[in-house]
């Protein structure tokens, strides 16, 4: 949880300086950093800070899949006339990294998740669920936007999760003793989430896992066959700790929705070994079954082939990140 410095709030006060920025110039007015790190990559308002102060060495790391969708991608062409810079960009893949390169002036290091990166594997050994749905429910109606820019209701963005759990209902009656489990999304509504899921998997046994602080999410992930999802940065998380997934992430075709697909913004095929932009029952079953039956082993050699590391890499205790910011310390 963030903590407020109570001298500097008095000092602003004084000085009749009340907002958040004002705030945050004098907090570094008075500490004189060598270094500033911001783990809300998408928050323009770091690179402005880095443009107040450029002498102050400057690391963003992406925390999250980033996209056209109310997010930092949609503003491109303003954010092109700011001339922003930042020192370093730790981002999940250089395909990121380009995007932001676009209107960001800075180096870009592929260190894959941050968070990710601070949990140990714990993939070895027997696996509790067959198949885990990662939720991105956020209790909203179908009536309500998703994007009043863009005249998007949630009711559009949802549908292809409704596709993909009406698919998975179908498999579960083909195969009875699949372990099926669901990692609730943020949610300020838990019940809401939990019925919706009761409405599109009705008959079907399932285990609720809902999102708190104490939740485990990678040692969950680390003990599960297959995770399958639409647009998650948990697909890439999964993938640099060498879990299998399964992806169908096709909301919509047209921009700002298309930025959902999965490996967006690389240029890739639309459907391969363990994914595909298609929204029927018999592609669904062929690539689902196709990833279960195949060990670990042959599916990330599989992966290899298409991607190597390029998606995200796993970076045990963010050394990479370590060694970055330990440099720019140092550096007279």
């Amino acid at each position: 949880d963030a903590e407020i410095n109570l001298y500097v709030v008095l000092y602003n006060f004084i000085r009749l300086k009340f907002s958040g920025t004002e705030y945050v110039k004098t907090y570094i007015d008075f500490c004189k950093p060598k270094l500033m790190i911001t783990l809300i990559d998408n928050d323009i308002f770091f690179y402005r800070l880095k443009n107040l102060y450029p002498h102050v060495k400057a690391i963003s790391i992406q925390n999250s899949l980033r996209s056209t969708q109310g997010d930092i991608f949609d503003w491109i062409n303003e954010l092109k006339k700011k001339n922003y810079k930042c020192d370093f960009l730790l981002v999940y893949n250089n395909f990121f990294g380009n995007y932001y390169k676009r209107f960001l002036k800075t180096k870009v290091v592929q260190i894959g998740s941050f968070k990710s990166n601070q949990v140990k594997l714990s993939n070895k050994g027997s696996k509790k669920f067959d198949i885990l749905f990662v939720s991105c429910y956020k209790g909203k109606d179908g009536n309500e936007f998703f994007l009043k820019k863009y005249n998007i209701t949630w009711g559009e963005v949802l549908v292809q999760e409704e596709r993909i759990l009406s698919h998975l209902s179908k498999l579960k009656i083909m195969i009875p003793n699949l372990r099926i489990g669901i990692l609730g999304c943020k949610n300020r509504n838990l019940n809401k989430e939990k019925e919706y899921f009761k409405k599109h998997l009705k008959g079907i046994k399932y285990k609720f896992i809902p999102k708190t602080k104490s939740r485990k999410t990678y040692n969950i992930i680390d003990k599960t066959e297959l995770m399958l999802a639409i647009d998650t940065s948990l697909i890439y998380e999964t993938l640099a700790r060498r879990n299998k997934v399964c992806v169908f992430g096709n909301r919509s075709r047209k921009y700002p929705l298309n930025s959902s697909r999965f490996a967006w913004p690389a240029d890739i095929k639309e459907e391969g070994f363990f994914w595909s932009s298609k929204n029927d029952f018999k592609t669904f079953h062929k690539i689902v079954l196709r990833s279960l039956n195949t060990s670990n082993t042959r599916y990330f050699r599989k992966y290899k082939k298409n991607f190597y590391n390029s998606l995200s890499i796993y970076d045990y205790k963010n050394k990479k990140f370590q060694k970055i910011a330990r440099k720019l310390i140092e550096k007279k």
